[in-house]
């Protein structure tokens, strides 16, 4: 049954956007799905027509959302669809982000590089410890294990050296294996750098 009618289409090659005139309203919808549409320049439309005219609109505000969330900071997947979740469905979301994330405006293995670079040279923290705060924002196992082979294990041993001239006064014998242990532990360094590094660093 046809219960909508369209009365213009004005289309944007520059914009790449279409403004559709149905019920004497404007829908905006991307030129894209525009095109696997079948409308009429001017006349009825049935309610699944409508609902898809209606899909599409939602799809290109949650795009222009997007892109403006990345235009003020670089945003993993994860962060992208939080802050899109509370406004558009998540199969929209999803798409969008995928889209996004094809066309490389997202690309989660460099910010996971950047992020585990930023923790292990600016907090000195250990692998153990990198791979959490990078869980917990979203990234997956893949980019972790990826982000982590990028830095040079010389380096962390390097850092631990740091984290002990700044952390800790110098102390002789066993109670200095001890301390170095426990700082190192909190630090999130693993079993075996921790045993390197009091058996050949220090």
């Amino acid at each position: 049954m046809d219960s909508h009618y369209i009365t213009y289409i004005d289309i944007s090659h520059e914009k790449r956007e279409v403004k559709i005139f149905v019920d004497g309203e404007s829908v905006s919808i991307g030129l894209t799905d525009f095109e696997v549409l079948d409308l009429p320049a001017n006349g009825p439309i049935d309610e699944y027509t409508f609902d898809q005219i209606k899909y599409f609109e939602t799809k290109l505000k949650c795009m222009k959302k997007a892109v403006k969330a990345l235009s003020y900071s670089a945003l993993n997947s994860f962060k992208l669809k939080q802050k899109l979740s509370s406004d558009f469905p998540k199969e929209i979301v999803d798409e969008i982000v995928s889209s996004l994330a094809s066309k490389k405006y997202i690309d989660d293995e460099y910010l996971a590089a950047r992020a585990c670079e930023s923790y292990c040279y600016g907090k000195l923290y250990g692998p153990k410890k990198i791979k959490l705060q990078l869980r917990s924002k979203g990234y997956n196992s893949h980019e972790i294990d990826d982000a982590l082979a990028s830095i040079p294990e010389e380096d962390f041993y390097n850092n631990m050296q740091k984290l002990q001239h700044k952390k800790l006064k110098l102390i002789d014998g066993e109670a200095e294996a001890d301390v170095l242990k426990s700082l190192f532990y909190k630090y999130g360094y693993t079993d075996s750098q921790i045993y390197e590094y009091i058996q050949n660093y220090r």
